[in-house]
């Protein structure tokens, strides 16, 4: 698959080059410039269930030592790109509108804050910017996958060899990649990391946050995935539970994350992790007030794409997957 999309690349990104410099704010880095012009316009014929959005992407045969560099890099072309959330604060269907993105219509749905509904968008354009709405796990998924590194490939290949570890040994049967919804359990993309990549669990409380001496157990970098947890939830999952995502964008020198790309809470896709945000959710049918992000999000771990993705034998999936084709759309 990638092979092809290599193909492509080598000969249509050129023809590509000049919509995308007009899509995207002018920008010096080479990096910048050639992964916009990967990510859009969008090329139909490549649309599939590892590639939902029809970006021209590129696997890479090793991890260099900046992919953490580029997986950055790959979250501020998405910011720049203005993808906004799929839902409003409040809302319990995030997420129904994410393929529009591809689907060669004009049309787009949008979270109404004030409404809280939402409202269909045409501007007589097909597929263009506008039309990419994400919930949170979108973001590392589509970061990681620009940057490249195939995350939907590899997560579907390691559930092929141990679907137990995510089905949580029978308890959750239905947690099977049938659809988009299974990258968008972030459960299922820590689990990831935790068996084939470089996971460290922190569960940095605020106070060790906002201690000077403190140190993680192991050093965040640009470009981690972050894992969040939620704080005044009314559940009992509490605070370490992942519930939100994002890129680090930024450390401090103790080796905590400072900037973190993500969606939900800034227009810009990027908070500072102790930034104020003075947001107000509607919790257990109260309102709950977060003076500061980290007054929210709660930091429980993070992983790092240390190997790359190498495909396994070809090998039929079992039949009743029949992978991207039912279920949700997503």
């Amino acid at each position: 698959m990638f092979a092809l999309l290599r193909n492509r690349v080598a000969f249509g990104l050129s023809l590509f080059a000049l919509a995308a410099i007009r899509a995207f704010p002018a920008d010096p880095d080479p990096l910048y410039a050639d992964l916009a012009a990967r990510s859009y316009p969008v090329d139909l014929p490549s649309v599939s269930f590892f590639n939902p959005w029809g970006e021209r992407l590129e696997a890479l045969d090793s991890i260099p030592e900046d992919f953490g560099l580029r997986v950055a890099t790959a979250a501020r072309v998405y910011s720049d790109q203005k993808v906004r959330f799929d839902g409003y604060v409040g809302s319990e269907d995030d997420g129904l509108h994410y393929q529009a993105a591809a689907d060669g219509k004009d049309g787009a749905y949008y979270g109404d804050e004030n409404r809280k509904t939402y409202r269909l968008a045409r501007d007589k354009k097909v597929d263009d910017l506008r039309e990419r709405v994400w919930v949170c796990p979108d973001y590392p998924i589509h970061a990681l996958t620009l940057a490249g590194f195939p995350l939907r490939q590899a997560i579907v290949a390691d559930w092929l060899t141990a679907s137990d570890e995510y089905t949580a040994y029978g308890r959750f049967a239905s947690n099977r990649p049938t659809d988009h919804w299974f990258f968008r359990r972030i459960l299922n993309v820590q689990r990831y990391f935790r068996r084939q990549q470089f996971y460290s669990e922190d569960r940095v409380t605020q106070k060790q946050y906002r201690d000077p001496n403190y140190r993680p157990p192991a050093p965040f970098a640009v470009g981690d995935v972050v894992f969040m947890g939620h704080y005044g939830d009314d559940d009992r999952l509490g605070p370490w539970v992942p519930k939100h995502s994002g890129i680090c964008a930024g450390v401090d020198d103790r080796g905590l994350p400072v900037k973190i790309y993500n969606m939900r809470v800034s227009v810009k896709m990027i908070d500072e992790y102790d930034g104020v945000i003075d947001h107000t959710r509607t919790i257990g049918g109260k309102h709950v007030f977060f003076k500061r992000f980290s007054d929210r999000y709660s930091l429980v771990g993070h992983g790092r794409v240390i190997q790359p993705f190498t495909p396994p034998p070809a090998q039929p999936a079992p039949p009743e997957l029949a992978l991207g084709q039912a279920g949700k759309d997503g």
